[in-house]
């Protein structure tokens, strides 16, 4: 790896394609990016694939980390983002275990977990703008009520991509498609995530 020429740094918070060469563990695999060896962790499980990654936040050694979002069929050419440029969508299926009707960060964590986040949003399936939005803390039992339309949400309630990755969870592949769809009206590319194997 030529490390001077790969500028980590940079890279912070990008959502780029990978190839997975290799598994390192369950949950860990190297891949291949720009003639680079990076870690994608929970990539374990799709080695010799090409997947959506995005780079972590903090990149301060030399070994280079990104977490695992998608795969991409063959021949699909993916993303080049940068960290303000897209939020990330998780579709919430009934075989989810929770506890709860609204699941805690840990919890979410199981099935999708795209790197470094303060929070995210849970919107139940069906929830209008007076019920079914939740803000979902990280270290905190905290899971309120957020009575606000799914575009305010985006605008003004999600993390600063700069600390922590954008991230909406959501019930429902209707619910799916309208957050979709409320993404790309504020000029912004929602990224479909795939459940951690």
């Amino acid at each position: 790896m030529n490390y001077e020429t790969f500028n980590a740094k940079k890279l912070a918070g990008r959502v780029e394609k990978v190839t997975i060469t290799n598994q390192t563990s369950n949950n860990r695999a190297i891949g291949i990016f720009e003639n680079n060896y990076v870690y994608v962790t929970y990539g374990g499980a799709y080695e010799g694939k090409s997947c959506l990654v995005r780079f972590d936040l903090r990149q301060k050694r030399k070994t280079i980390l990104t977490n695992f979002l998608a795969t991409l069929c063959e021949g699909e050419r993916g993303y080049s983002l940068a960290l303000d440029e897209y939020i990330l969508v998780g579709l919430w299926t009934e075989d989810m275990r929770k506890q709860e009707a609204v699941p805690k960060m840990y919890e979410i964590e199981k099935y999708f977990n795209p790197g470094r986040k303060s929070w995210c949003y849970f919107l139940r399936e069906n929830s209008t703008n007076n019920k079914g939005r939740y803000f979902v803390a990280k270290y905190s039992k905290t899971r309120r009520a957020h009575n606000h339309t799914i575009s305010r949400i985006i605008r003004k309630y999600l993390p600063n991509p700069y600390a922590s990755c954008r991230l909406i969870i959501v019930e429902g592949s209707e619910q799916l498609d309208r957050v979709k769809e409320a993404i790309k009206s504020q000029n912004l590319i929602p990224i479909e995530l795939e459940r951690i194997v």
